[in-house]
């Protein structure tokens, strides 16, 4: 009873100190987060990941080098084949755009609020709002679109290795089972003579 009776007291008192501080942090954290270039690196990491990823399980060439039978008879030589490559990029569209750029800017302003004090955020707004700043930001950005980049072509090296291993043990399994099942069966030469 007496940690709840503590909680609630803190919960009472303490929330609204917070929730002035955010009103008063929170429009500096967006002018910050405004003049830090994110939404732009944001719709950047964006743009990037809904490019095709060759020789990985989205992109569907691969995926029937693979297996053949992945989609159900239809083969790159087929009419159908556009569809196929359709459903794809339309996946990676939805799996790259599922989040909502306002909410992610919002999310990044409330951290930076909840983070920084008011004279910590005004301190950064000026430096940010100089050339040097804003040089810096820029720069910042582009580093980071680098990185990203760099990153999502070692993640798709990582998952094609990934992705062989991972069917090697499958086969290795597959395999084991098939010899399992022929030392179950009898050879047609040991029949016994009735």
């Amino acid at each position: 009873m007496k940690h709840f009776l503590l909680s609630l007291i803190a919960v009472l008192f303490l929330g609204p100190a917070h929730a002035e501080s955010s009103a008063v942090t929170l429009p500096l954290a967006k002018k910050l987060i405004d003049l830090l270039h994110f939404q732009d690196s944001l719709q950047s990491a964006q743009a990037s990941c809904g490019a095709e990823l060759p020789n990985t399980s989205f992109d569907p060439s691969y995926v029937y080098k693979k297996d053949p039978n992945a989609f159900k008879g239809i083969s790159p030589s087929s009419r159908l084949w556009p569809d196929i490559e359709e459903a794809y990029r339309l996946y990676r569209f939805e799996y790259c755009h599922a989040q909502d750029l306002p909410d992610l800017l919002d999310l990044m302003a409330t951290v930076y609020a909840d983070k920084l004090s008011e004279d910590q955020l005004k301190s950064a707004i000026e430096f940010y709002g100089t050339p040097a700043g804003q040089a810096l930001a820029t720069i910042s950005k582009e580093a980071t679109l680098a990185f990203q980049a760099r990153q999502q072509e070692r993640a798709a090296k990582i998952q094609r290795s990934m992705e062989e291993n991972f069917h090697a043990r499958l086969n290795s399994a597959y395999r084991k089972f098939q010899e399992e099942q022929l030392e179950q069966c009898p050879a047609p030469n040991d029949k016994k003579k009735v």
